[in-house]
């Protein structure tokens, strides 16, 4: 017997603190002169953007800020928005939490994109340099850590024609021998 059973979340819209926008529990935003739901672009960290209001807003404070806003000392402790399955693009209100920046650090999905191991590899694809960390890799290459994730999160090469990988345990062990 198929079990047909499907879960499915309800589309809520609230106005938004920015006159004029709606956003919904499923992370989308509305223009509410138009009805049109806005075209979300991309971080080179992989977060939503959009514009409201004449500004670039990150998706996933714009849901938490309709939808669960906090007072000014709940904000000093709780700086961070977490999205629960490590997905920065799923911004739906029940995949993102507030937190403190430790907690959010110290979240398992967290610490493997920090601290996991890294190679870098030519145009030809031969490894070129191996580093325990991106932002290992980072400072051995003179780039920021985020110039390293964005291409490990998102491919291409950098200038100089240089890709980045995540590194297995026997990756790591062969180019190290």
């Amino acid at each position: 017997m198929k079990n047909t059973n499907k879960i499915t979340e309800l589309e809520i819209f609230r106005p938004s603190p920015y006159e004029g926008y709606s956003v919904s529990t499923l992370g989308n935003v509305r223009n509410d002169k138009t009805g049109r739901i806005l075209k979300p672009g991309r971080t080179k960290l992989g977060y939503s953007i959009v514009t409201v209001g004449g500004h670039s807003r990150l998706i996933h404070q714009l849901v938490m800020s309709t939808f669960m806003p906090i007072s000014d000392t709940e904000a000093s402790t709780l700086t961070d928005i977490d999205h629960i399955n490590a997905d920065r693009s799923d911004n739906r209100l029940s995949n993102l939490r507030r937190c403190t920046h430790s907690e959010n650090l110290h979240s398992a999905h967290r610490l493997a994109l920090i601290r996991h191991a890294c190679i870098a590899l030519d145009k030809n694809g031969t490894v070129i340099m191996q580093a325990s960390s991106i932002s290992e890799m980072a400072e051995m290459l003179n780039l920021s850590t985020g110039c390293v994730q964005g291409h490990l999160v998102h491919g291409g090469q950098t200038r100089n024609g240089i890709t980045f990988k995540r590194a297995i345990k026997a990756e790591t062990r062969r180019v190290a021998a």
